[in-house]
């Protein structure tokens, strides 16, 4: 499901990751843009579930959901790491070599969280690694869960990765939390919580591309003020 109205969100999150990246290293906007697309990606995910529950055959429904997703990012993906396999060896890069079973595997997050920040060339693959493990686990969830306590379970998951912040915090590891999928999922998951029956209630409306788009930049500014 693509919303053209979401395509200069989309654009301004990019542009702040490269200059995360490329201009001014000490910025959080790189941060913010990982966790914009985060929450763009969580909503996004979240509607086609709901879309599936609600028709009768939910086998079929979710096995077109994976085919799509890996149709999307499995072949640039995996090119990607041959192109890296293939140059590894000639570059003499022993720590990308070492680390490709683990990108493969869609485990980059867990990779650097443990490795610390080499390679630094595929240090971006984290981010896929930690929305892979999303799909992994959010279908069946939105699946076996009666929609009643959808809300709820929203609620209980911006709670927990609260407290996962703050016991990060607490215990000096912060930067190795960041990478794991806990630090994530109140933007995965959690603010569907509020978008999801918002953007219902406007998408007919005129003005949704609007509402929609206004409202999700200020749950992700406010997301990340912690």
């Amino acid at each position: 499901m693509r919303e053209p109205q979401l395509d200069g969100l989309r654009a301004i999150a990019l542009l702040s990751v490269f200059y995360s990246h490329f201009w001014q290293e000490s910025s959080n906007l790189g941060h913010l843009g990982v966790r914009f697309f985060f929450v763009l990606s969580g909503f996004l995910i979240t509607n086609i579930l709901l879309n599936v529950k609600g028709h009768d055959n939910h086998t079929a429904g979710i096995t077109v959901f994976f085919a799509r997703r890996a149709a999307r990012i499995w072949p640039p993906y995996f090119l990607t790491l041959g192109f890296c396999w293939l140059a590894a060896g000639p570059l003499r890069l022993p720590m990308m070599q070492e680390s490709l079973p683990w990108h493969a595997l869609f485990l980059s997050n867990i990779w650097y969280a443990t490795h610390g920040s080499e390679p630094w060339a595929l240090g971006h693959l984290w981010t896929l690694a930690v929305e892979e493990q999303f799909y992994l686990i959010w279908p069946f969830v939105i699946l076996a869960l009666p929609s009643r306590h959808f809300l709820k379970l929203c609620g209980a998951l911006v709670s927990c990765t609260v407290l996962y912040r703050v016991c990060a915090f607490a215990l000096g590891k912060v930067d190795e939390a960041n990478a794991l999928p806990f630090d994530s999922i109140d933007a995965l998951a959690g603010r569907c919580r509020f978008l999801v029956p918002v953007c219902r209630r406007v998408e007919r409306s005129a003005m949704a591309p609007l509402v929609v788009s206004t409202g999700r930049f200020g749950w992700i500014y406010h997301a990340n003020r912690f």
